[in-house]
């Protein structure tokens, strides 16, 4: 089939991206106890030989990362030969690995990007300026690292596009600006900015939630959102985000990725008795679940505290028990019994 694709001639092919981004490769889980960070630790370094293998599954020919492949620039020298273990995997698929830093994992000196060695089918941006590679025939890639010296600046609308026939398509870790906290210190965009720039695709890294942005001009951009749960800030399912470019089109799937439960639970302390409390709880008893306790309301002074009360009947009976105390002493002759 022959496709006509803008800026030349006839472009006949299909190309199959995978998209992800923040995995956070030693994210410490200080939270935990030692034991459920260890094995949250390993949960997180699976899931890139998890993405890896549904790369291979789609039939993709490339693997977009984001930034933030890492949590930290200097991680052990283990995970960065994991990582760089599992792109050798890919090399040997015939997948090529386009991955830019984020601002958890920038390049300074002594990082993992210059102590860790990758095979040769990574493609790694490490320039300070946007670069340009035709990664495979027909698909244009471009990637700027996250510098923290330039985090304000709006880089994106630094991007030229080299005039070629095939799909453009960009690594971007930045934020846009038009969702709500949005900040101005990490590559800021807007629509316009998009539109303007002529992609087909824009990766972005950076939002820890799965997010489709609006289409602006012929651009099309996701968030894929980290592929597992950190914290509990961000408890929607986990994704990657598959990429098919054919016949001047962008076609963008969602593809899901199961992941170990995060429940968060508020209670309001002053309508909810010590009963209700324990029902609430033994409903959603899961020794797999990551739950947090959220306290609300007045509490009386001079009392066991309730967290530590909570903690100590119920911590055992999931994987993580966190309780957060957001209570308010209460005022003077404050009723704290529970409405008929």
């Amino acid at each position: 089939m022959l496709y006509w694709c803008r800026g030349g001639g006839p472009f006949s092919v299909s190309l199959r991206c995978l998209h992800t981004a923040d995995l956070h490769l030693d994210w410490a889980f200080d939270k935990m106890p030692p034991q459920q960070r260890a094995i949250r630790s390993r949960e997180v370094a699976a899931r890139l030989k998890t993405i890896a293998d549904l790369a291979v599954e789609q039939r993709v020919q490339v693997l977009l990362v984001a930034g933030d492949l890492f949590d930290t620039p200097d991680v052990a020298a283990a995970t960065a030969a994991y990582a760089a273990g599992i792109f050798a995997e890919l090399e040997g698929r015939g997948i090529r690995v386009a991955l830019i830093p984020g601002n958890h994992d920038p390049v300074v000196p002594g990082s993992v990007w210059e102590s860790q060695a990758f095979p040769p089918n990574v493609c790694m941006f490490r320039a300070s300026e946007w670069r340009h590679v035709e990664i495979i025939d027909g698909l244009h890639m471009y990637g700027i690292p996250f510098i923290p010296a330039l985090a304000g600046e709006p880089v994106l609308r630094r991007l030229e596009l080299v005039p070629s026939s095939g799909y453009h398509v960009a690594l971007l870790h930045g934020q846009f600006l038009e969702i709500e906290g949005g900040s101005h210190h990490y590559y800021p965009f807007v629509g316009a900015d998009m539109a303007a720039s002529g992609l087909d695709y824009l990766a972005l890294g950076h939002v820890h939630r799965p997010l489709a942005l609006p289409p602006a001009g012929r651009t099309q951009s996701w968030y894929p959102g980290s592929p597992t749960r950190f914290t509990f800030r961000n408890l929607q399912e986990r994704q990657v985000v598959l990429v098919e470019l054919a016949g001047g089109q962008v076609q963008c799937q969602p593809l899901f990725l199961p992941d170990r439960p995060y429940l968060q639970l508020p209670v309001a302390v002053d309508t909810t008795p010590a009963e209700g409390i324990g029902q609430t709880l033994a409903a959603v008893a899961d020794p797999e679940a990551c739950v947090q306790v959220v306290l609300k309301g007045g509490a009386e002074a001079g009392r066991q505290s309730l967290a530590e009360a909570i903690l100590q009947d119920w911590g055992h009976q999931f994987f993580f028990l966190e309780v957060v105390d957001h209570t308010r002493p209460l005022d003077e002759g404050e009723d704290t019994a529970p409405a008929e």
